[in-house]
């Protein structure tokens, strides 16, 4: 019974060394609006004359519909979320990118791939 109560322990202390950014790693992200964002991301991209889907963008955590004026981060994995939305997950939750769980902090090289044992430790 014991044991169970320190392996409870054990899972509850890493919950408590989850990953996530600092402020200045965070501002390191590029900024910017829907309309920059997608001018910047679509150079190449040709969208055929008789497209019958109208693609209408959300972001995946707020679901609400980015306006044109909306300031967004895009992501190194290429999704594009509200800063606002995004600087939340990213500072409080998690440094991973909630809809293919890329690292944000490999893609931006903004720290080490693995928490130090010392971290761990305490």
């Amino acid at each position: 019974m014991e044991s169970t109560f320190r392996a409870g322990e054990e899972r509850a202390s890493t919950r408590q060394h989850k990953c996530t950014l600092t402020a200045h790693q965070l501002h390191q992200l590029p900024e910017m609006t829907f309309d920059e964002y997608t001018r910047s991301h679509n150079k190449s991209k040709e969208k055929p004359d008789d497209a019958a889907a109208v693609d209408v963008p959300i972001c995946a955590i707020c679901l609400e519909t980015y306006c044109g004026d909306s300031v967004v981060r895009g992501m190194a994995c290429a999704h594009v979320f509200h800063a606002d939305c995004i600087d939340r997950w990213l500072l409080r939750r998690s440094c991973r990118c909630p809809l293919c769980n890329s690292d944000v902090r490999g893609a931006a090289e903004l720290l080490p791939r693995h928490p130090s044992a010392a971290k761990l430790a305490d």
